[in-house]
């Protein structure tokens, strides 16, 4: 659920979107909450990067039950799950430093790791993107 909720908070900020702009239209009665059928609508409608299984476990770890035993998902939960998220993800750490472990071999061994990439083509991976791990 962290890596979903990692992936849906970046793509809110590559967009330029807060968390209320993106579920506001989603909200039906102005409660600052979206039901499940309104997060998986605002979910498709934005293209955020998370499946939807991915969206619906989202929904049921944080939705609360209001009054009507209706189940609501609070924009104020899902803000303070996403903020108490850890910067950068440990898989995330992980994945970076075996690139720097690895161009760190490759290098010694007198070839730099973009270089590698370089030869085998940029159909997966650019020179740029290795760069930006490094």
């Amino acid at each position: 659920a962290m890596a979903c909720l990692s992936r849906l908070n970046g793509y809110l900020a590559a967009k330029g979107l807060t968390l209320n702009f993106a579920f506001v239209l989603y909200d039906t009665h102005m409660e600052q909450a979206v039901t499940q059928e309104g997060f998986m609508s605002a979910i498709e409608h934005h293209g955020f990067p998370i499946s939807k299984v991915e969206a619906e476990a989202i929904f049921t770890r944080l939705a609360r039950r209001k009054a009507n035993q209706v189940l609501c998902l609070y924009f104020e939960d899902l803000q303070s799950c996403i903020a108490s998220l850890p910067n950068p993800l440990p898989q995330v750490q992980w994945g970076k430093d075996l690139i720097k472990s690895v161009d760190k071999i490759t290098r010694s061994q007198g070839t730099p790791l973009e270089t590698l990439f370089r030869h085998l083509g940029t159909d997966s991976v650019t020179e740029w993107d290795v760069r930006a791990i490094l």
